[in-house]
């Protein structure tokens, strides 16, 4: 007895609807290959990007607490140099040149506290814009390369023969 064999025209005898539904589990675990691939690569890029912010936040944090200790010492000094230019303005009127100079020097701790904080802030401000320009480089690549591996899994979901229900006939 021998068992009719049903095929579909145009298709080669022994490559049955078995055959599609291989290539559609291939192309299924492709697509899922592909999708956790870029989800690995987005969890590193985003893990990275997140260790840079913190960089950038550890070096803020450093250069605001070297900020702080100098406007402490500025601040200490300017304090001691107003006390001596009341002891001078009330030890004598003659010495106003004297407190001149001392009032000279406190602007200039003040000037050099302003400065610093300006650098400091014009730092932390490049570090942030950096950081960022880098992330949007690394994210804009990866959601390229995602785009171009779901649309291939897409092309090849559409192309693939789709089967019955997945039911043998």
């Amino acid at each position: 007895m021998q068992h009719a064999t049903r095929h579909s025209p145009g298709q080669p005898e022994g490559r049955g609807e078995a055959g599609m539904q291989e290539w559609g589990i291939v192309a299924a675990a492709a697509g899922i290959w592909i999708i956790a691939a870029a989800s690995i690569t987005i969890g590193f890029l985003i893990r990275n990007m997140l260790l840079r912010a913190e960089a950038v936040l550890r070096t803020m944090e450093e250069q605001y607490a070297a900020l702080s200790e100098q406007t402490s010492q500025v601040m200490e000094q300017a304090s001691r140099s107003l006390g001596h230019v009341e002891r001078q303005l009330a030890a004598a009127e003659s010495m106003v040149v004297q407190v001149k100079g001392a009032v000279h020097s406190a602007s200039e701790a003040v000037i050099g506290v302003s400065r610093v904080s300006q650098k400091a802030a014009q730092s932390a401000a490049q570090h942030l814009e950096q950081a960022r320009l880098d992330n949007e480089k690394q994210l804009g690549e990866l959601f390229r390369w995602l785009d171009i591996g779901v649309s291939f899994w897409h092309a090849w979901h559409r192309r693939s023969p789709r089967t019955g229900g997945g039911q043998a006939e």
